[in-house]
C-alpha cells in the first residue's frame, strides 16, 4: 500500500513575532510601526493617513477596522515611542489640523 503524503506549503513569515499573532493583530501592529516611524521623523501634526498606509501596506478601510481615526492611531504610537520623544510629540497632537484640500 503507497502512503499518499499530505502536502504541506512551506510559508516562512516576515516577522517571528507576526507569525505568533493572530492576523488582525498584526495587521494592527503594522499600522502602530508605521506611524511609530514616521513620528519619528516628523511632528505628530504632520501625519498624514495616505503615508501611514503606504508604509504599511494597508488599505484605508483596513486601519478603520482597528483605529477610530488618524488620531487615535497617533496617538497609541506616540505612547510607544521612547519617553523623551513621546513628551515632545504629545505636545504636536493638540495642535490643530489643516483641513485636507
Amino acid at each position: 500500500m503507497a502512503k499518499q503524503g499530505s502536502k504541506k506549503l512551506n510559508v516562512v513569515p516576515l516577522d517571528k513575532q507576526q507569525a505568533k499573532q493572530p492576523r488582525g493583530e498584526a495587521v494592527r501592529v503594522k499600522l502602530l510601526d508605521a506611524a511609530e516611524a514616521l513620528l519619528l521623523e516628523q511632528d505628530a501634526h504632520q501625519l498624514r493617513l495616505d503615508d501611514v498606509l503606504a508604509d504599511a501596506g494597508v488599505a484605508r478601510n483596513t486601519l478603520y477596522k482597528h483605529f477610530t481615526d488618524l488620531e487615535a492611531l497617533a496617538e497609541e504610537a506616540q505612547r510607544r515611542l521612547p519617553a523623551p520623544r513621546n513628551r515632545e510629540h504629545e505636545a504636536g497632537l493638540r495642535r490643530p489640523q489643516p483641513l485636507p484640500r
